[in-house]
């Protein structure tokens, strides 16, 4: 599904901070840091018709570490739609369906995701744009208090969105966190750009392009 769409701009919306009411600690954070060590390695190792599984995986992995409730993966198609491909959800916590369009439920997020735009609120739906009308409705009614976006990016191109949530409670983004969280984004979208070539290569096994990406494959 994923498709290059829009162009990787990568400036931020909004940045609204409070104190943390989770308490994030620095222990917290070295264990982040030890978790994101194994990230990249993990994803050269893995075979591309397994990508899907490793992103549920390490979605659920970030959401834990972070003491986040929501984490998920969204992707442009060939016509510009934005559809959920993967989440991960605490119990209790609502869940989106797989291939939920996002640009019929919350077009303003949609739109910053194609613009290459990062996204962040620490106490929604405080400063919430007022253009934002869906958006504003869902968060009341899901009690989203924070929320991050990060464009995926490929190249130049922008293939979709990787979000967080809580809900009930708000919290700060720190700047590290932010940069951990782009490089989580870069991985994801490479692995995403090399499940889709090989989606595609499979259509055509006997292309040269076929052949090269299977020499290319982890053994």
């Amino acid at each position: 599904m994923a498709t290059r769409f829009g162009s990787a701009k990568d400036r931020p919306v909004a940045v609204h901070s409070r104190p943390r009411s989770d308490a994030y600690s620095e222990t917290a954070a070295e264990k982040f840091e030890e978790l994101l060590a194994g990230l990249s390695g993990t994803f050269i190792r893995t075979a591309a018709e397994n990508i899907d599984d490793q992103i549920d995986l390490w979605l659920q992995r970030i959401v834990l570490s972070l003491g986040l409730d929501r984490g998920t993966v969204s992707q442009f198609d060939s016509n510009g739609g934005l559809y959920v491909t993967h989440q991960w959800v605490r119990n209790g916590i609502s869940m989106l369906d797989r291939d939920h369009d996002v640009r019929k439920s919350f077009p303003w997020l949609a739109d910053k995701i194609a613009s290459g735009e990062l996204v962040i609120f620490s106490n929604l739906p405080y400063r919430l744009p007022a253009e934002a009308v869906k958006e504003r409705d869902f968060v009341k009614l899901d009690k989203v208090r924070a929320h991050l976006t990060v464009p995926l990016k490929v190249g130049e191109g922008i293939i979709g969105g990787l979000s967080f949530a809580t809900i009930f409670r708000g919290r700060s983004w720190s700047k590290k966190e932010i940069r951990r969280l782009k490089l989580v984004a870069e991985v994801f979208g490479n692995a995403l750009e090399r499940e889709r070539v090989f989606a595609q290569h499979r259509r055509e096994p006997d292309s040269p392009g076929a052949r090269q990406l299977r020499c290319q494959e982890p053994i």
